[in-house]
């Protein structure tokens, strides 16, 4: 629970929050379903930072569901893309800016998608936990692949 503690308390620091509010103002984006726009978010986190700080300390925080919205492709169909409230993605930065640092060295090749991935795909072995269950894991680092596969046909596989 002390751990715990200790990642909530980095998530909500100063200077953690900070750093997120200026990557989701750089990031620009859009409006989520509330309609709030980046430039409003200082003003709002003036008003309400106290309160949203506490919300995620005492696991009352409740993001809001997201603006869907259908993105034209080169082919004329539409990719469907949810945009998150900017006090959701400041909230997502925050945390994401403490975790990753301390999850993404934990995953070995082939059991994640990686930001530092370099190959333009790969195929690779890993072996389980279990000995019974080795494991073969597709790598891609090509976003554009990842939006058009269709859900179900990214499988696992176990061998």
């Amino acid at each position: 629970m002390e751990k715990q503690s200790m990642i909530i308390n980095n998530i909500l620091s100063n200077d953690n929050l900070n750093c997120a509010y200026k990557q989701v103002i750089k990031n620009k984006g859009a409006a989520g379903i509330d309609g709030m726009e980046c430039e409003a978010l200082f003003s709002h986190l003036r008003t309400n930072g106290a309160q949203l700080k506490e919300s995620v300390r005492n696991q009352a925080y409740n993001p809001l569901p997201v603006r869907r919205v259908e993105i034209p492709k080169e082919d004329g169909s539409k990719r469907k893309l949810g945009i998150p409230t900017v006090t959701d993605r400041l909230i997502q930065q925050a945390v994401a800016q403490v975790l990753t640092p301390i999850y993404e060295p934990k995953f070995s090749d082939g059991y994640a998608i990686q930001a530092s991935l370099e190959r333009p795909s790969a195929i690779s072995y890993s072996p389980s936990s279990s000995s019974c269950c080795p494991r073969i894991t597709l790598r891609f680092s090509s976003l554009p692949f990842l939006s058009a596969a269709h859900t179900s046909c990214l499988l696992y596989f176990s061998a």
